[in-house]
């Protein structure tokens, strides 16, 4: 699992592009942050997480990088791809 503190409205890739990938799960567990598959993650687009708050794709996996940014400093985050 990558678990990582990021700075503030700095987006990260937290998975490379995966032609096999099974399953996907990103959760933020301090702070706020988006989440994109397929294109960098910005304030404007993507998936808004705040902590506690998680993200599970089960059946329909998508393929591209995983680009998380974070709304707030020091916010954590956890993720695991199959």
């Amino acid at each position: 699992f990558p678990s990582h503190d990021n700075t503030a409205n700095t987006a990260i890739t937290v998975f490379a592009s995966s032609s096999t990938r099974s399953y996907l799960l990103v959760q933020v567990t301090t702070g706020s942050a988006f989440v994109n598959v397929g294109a960098t993650a910005t304030t404007l687009n993507g998936i808004s997480l705040t902590a506690g708050q998680g993200y599970a794709w089960e059946t329909t996996i998508p393929q591209g990088a995983v680009s998380l940014i974070s709304t707030t400093t020091s916010s954590r985050y956890v993720a695991k791809e199959a």
